[in-house]
Order: C-alpha cells, then structure tokens, then sequence
C-alpha cells in the first residue's frame, strides 16, 4: 500500500449535530444531548484535490456513510460526554478519509514456477494410479 498525505480538515468545514443518546449514563441519558453527528461535506472541501473528490465519491464506504444531500455524516454515541464523543466521531471521520484516500498497489501476476507445476502433475500422476486401482473388471454379481 501506497501512502497519504496526511489530511487535516479544518473545524470551520464540520458541522455537528447534537441529540440525546441511548448509551450509558442513567438519568443523564434523559437529558443531556451527549450523541454527536459530524457533517462533512467533501465535494465543496478547500482541503481536498479534485482528484481526491473524485475518488471519494467513488469509494464504497464512503457511499454508505452519505445521507440524503451528499454529506459524510458520522455517528458516534459510546461515551457519556458530548466532548469525548464529538472527539471520537471526528476521529472516526479522519480514518474513514484516510482509509478511503490511500491507494491499492497493483497486483503484479506472478508466473507458476516448473518445479510446481511437475509437482502438481506428479500429484495427478499418483492420484490416476491410486483411483486406477478401484476399477472394477467385470460385472459385479450382488
């Protein structure tokens, strides 16, 4: 694998949304909008090439974290503090970019090598006589 810039989006370029979770905390649950969802929206990004959009937009996790508008929306929930989950689904948002940026190197094919391929027909060669050795001459009489 190939390596990424590493990329840094600016606060001003998120957007969150607060609700009130359903994670731990007890009482608090029921009135404290501690669930974080970060917007992104990456098409209208300073920070990405128009190379990297296009490649985004392309990506298959990516396409399952869009909402109806096109956004990168991520969720996060696990902690009991607004501040720990807003910091965790920023996170979260940074690795699923990273992730979606990096670059697969080309498989080069590789050739079979003569000494497996008359191993493999030696193999065949050994399996034929064992399976020759079954045959049945004549008719069976049951």
């Amino acid at each position: 694998m190939s390596t990424v810039r590493r990329l840094s989006i600016p606060t001003y370029e998120l957007s969150f949304l607060f609700a009130r979770s359903g994670g731990p905390g007890g009482q608090n649950v029921n009135k404290v909008e501690t669930k974080v969802t970060v917007i992104f929206d990456h098409m209208r990004s300073s920070v990405l090439s128009r190379e990297e959009k296009a490649r985004l937009a392309a990506h298959p996790r990516i396409l399952a974290a869009l909402d109806a508008q096109g956004y990168i929306t991520v969720t996060c929930q696990e902690h009991r503090t607004q501040a720990r989950n807003r910091e965790e689904a920023v996170a979260r948002l940074h690795e699923l970019l990273q992730s979606a940026l990096l670059r697969q190197r080309k498989r080069v094919p590789t050739r079979k090598t003569l000494g497996s391929e008359r191993r493999r027909l030696e193999g065949k060669k050994v399996r034929k006589t064992t399976k020759a050795g079954r045959k049945k001459f004549g008719y069976d009489r049951d």
